[in-house]
Parts: structure tokens; C-alpha cells; sequence
């Protein structure tokens, strides 16, 4: 009886270990599941932000590519004009030689 009291404990203990090991199995498959849907929402997040920074550089270069135009004509039209400006003097200053002075007042 000694003995199969023994048996009947050893093979208690053996199904309680054996119902934590299944038990701790689908707690481990839960967290791998769990931990598999976090990786998946994790890496479509870093894709989506992957793409916005992408777009930013796009138009982070296109923004300095305008301002480099910008300054670029602004440069050209102030040189056109400042060459206007000077053949405009040169025009005046050619016409005060040819014409009689009015005392600074423009002639009529």
C-alpha cells in the first residue's frame, strides 16, 4: 500500500508538472502572439514615418531648389535694373550737355 501511495503521489506531482508546463506553454505562445502583433504594428508605424521623412527631404530640397531660383532672378533683375538705371543717367547726363539748362527744373 507504502508503495502504491508512492506511485499515486509521483504520478500527482508528475500531472501537476505537466499542467504547469502546458500552462506556462500557453502563456509563452500568448506572449509570442502579442509580441508578433506589437512587431507587425511596430513596423508598419516605422514604414508610414519612413515615408513622411522621404517626403520631407523632397520637400526640404524642392523649397531650396526655389530659393536658389528666387535668388538667383533677384540677383538678374537688380544687375538689369541697376544697368537701366545707369543708362537712364547716362541718357540725362547726355541730354543736359545738348540742351539749354532750366536752373535743375525739367524743360517743357
Amino acid at each position: 500500500e507504502r508503495k502504491c501511495h508512492q506511485l499515486e503521489e509521483t504520478h500527482r506531482r508528475s500531472e501537476e508538472q505537466r499542467i504547469d508546463a502546458m500552462q506556462q506553454s500557453r502563456d509563452a505562445e500568448r506572449r509570442c502572439v502579442v509580441l508578433t502583433e506589437d512587431l507587425r504594428k511596430a513596423a508598419l508605424k516605422q514604414s508610414a514615418l519612413d515615408v513622411k521623412c522621404e517626403e520631407t527631404r523632397e520637400r526640404a530640397a524642392m523649397s531650396a531648389a526655389e530659393i536658389g531660383t528666387i535668388r538667383y532672378e533677384a540677383k538678374y533683375e537688380a544687375a538689369k535694373l541697376r544697368g537701366a538705371l545707369d543708362e537712364l543717367r547716362y541718357m540725362l547726363k547726355m541730354q543736359e550737355g545738348t540742351a539749354p539748362t532750366n536752373r535743375g527744373y525739367p524743360i517743357r
